[in-house]
């Protein structure tokens, strides 16, 4: 089992480029990076990851986050929950390198992801 928790919290007039993004291929995936963007976010994610037979493995993951223009601003209806699995092939077993994919699911539109290593 693996666990991470980010945020980030921006101040003062911020360009819209530069404003903190929920989603992508390392965080609540199944949401478009930048889909939901504003000036604090957080997230957490849990993965359950588990062996399946030589150099294959899997994962189960899901993700909460909310993001609004301050924490005061967060409400229960809008926290955001991503969920998915994924297939690792171990390139490295001594240095944790994989080809990941995964598939990630935010309300019911899929994404999927090709990478290199764990998404953290």
């Amino acid at each position: 089992i693996a666990g991470q928790v980010y945020s980030e919290f921006k101040l003062g007039d911020v360009p819209v480029q530069s404003l903190a993004l929920m989603g992508g291929d390392n965080r609540m995936r199944g949401i478009y990076i930048g889909m939901f963007r504003d000036h604090t976010m957080i997230e957490s994610q849990v993965e359950l990851r588990f062996p399946i037979y030589w150099i294959f493995s899997g994962v189960f993951f899901t993700g909460l986050g909310e993001v609004g223009p301050t924490l005061k601003s967060y409400t229960w209806d809008g926290i955001k929950w991503t969920y998915g699995a994924g297939l690792r092939l171990s390139v490295n077993e001594a240095t944790r390198t994989n080809i990941r994919f995964d598939i990630g699911f935010y309300k019911v539109k899929p994404l999927f992801f090709f990478t290199f290593s764990e998404a953290f």
